[in-house]
């Protein structure tokens, strides 16, 4: 039950294969390095939370993409990491198809901040979370004028 099985299988539509693979591996992983103790660990939590958001399932995703960003952020130190900007883009996406707009705006402009830091402002993934961010400020806005126009 590698990882690298399970992000095959997941791109079939045998999602419960999938999440058995990565919750395997996931405990496999915090068997060897402890809960919080290696990349792999992430990387485990973030192909869950793809078969949850697969599944339409948001919530359960966002708690498994949340995990992968908290083991980032104790296995690179806070240090500016393109894994770390992975889980905030991941939590970001969760956030946003829950129309939690706010929230994944600021998700996203941490992945921005961080990406800026390890590939440049220039960078193709850099200028596809500025886009990212924009879009969810938009559609923040919208439904604010939504909301604002059902109350008035």
């Amino acid at each position: 039950g590698s990882p690298t099985a399970a992000c095959k299988i997941s791109e079939m539509p045998k999602y419960i294969t999938a999440k058995i693979y990565y919750k395997k591996s996931l405990k496999m992983y915090q068997k060897l390095y402890g809960n919080k103790g290696h990349a792999t660990i992430a990387c485990s939590h973030h192909g869950i939370g793809l078969v949850y958001q697969r599944q339409q399932n948001s919530k359960d995703a966002l708690w498994h993409y949340e995990q992968g960003l908290e083991v980032c952020s104790v296995v690179y130190g806070g240090e500016p990491h393109q894994a770390t900007a992975m889980s905030h883009e991941l939590v970001g996406n969760a956030h946003y198809l829950m129309k939690q707009y706010l929230q994944a705006s600021q998700a996203y402009s941490k992945s921005w901040e961080i990406l800026k830091q390890c590939l440049g402002p220039a960078h193709p993934k850099t200028q596809a979370m500025a886009t990212s961010i924009a879009k969810a400020r938009d559609a923040m806005r919208r439904s604010k004028q939504l909301n604002t126009k059902e109350h008035s």
